[in-house]
């Protein structure tokens, strides 16, 4: 994972504030983990008894995902899931990774858009 990625991603996502609890959505921390994302990445399984990541899972408390070191080891273990999701080439890049690290929609673009232009200017 590119540390200049992960920054420009923290910078969008977060401002670089590590307490940020975002509203309605609830996103936490600097790479503003969710909730549906923290127990994904713990490997417990959804109500249909579907388990999406079934390796290298990490159990995070509330409280944890506000640490920085553990809110950005979870969040870069969820964009590498992100990036694992997506099917094949040429479909599979870091502009796609981005957008569905955010939502999948026109949004999502716009996000992977700002990351990106973050990315580019600090290189």
């Amino acid at each position: 994972m590119n540390a200049l990625v992960v920054k420009a991603l923290i910078a969008v996502e977060s401002g670089f504030n590590a307490s940020r609890v975002a509203g309605p959505t609830g996103g936490r921390g600097l790479m503003q983990m969710l909730k549906g994302s923290i127990r994904t990445l713990r490997g417990v399984k959804d109500k249909y008894g579907y388990r999406e990541i079934k390796n290298q899972c990490m159990v995070i408390s509330p409280d944890e995902v506000l640490n920085p070191v553990i809110n950005i080891a979870a969040g870069t273990r969820w964009l590498a899931h992100k990036y694992a999701l997506i099917r094949a080439l040429p479909a599979k890049t870091l502009f796609n990774t981005l957008k569905n690290y955010n939502q999948n929609n026109e949004e999502g673009e716009e996000y992977a858009r700002r990351v990106l232009d973050l990315y580019n200017k600090s290189k």
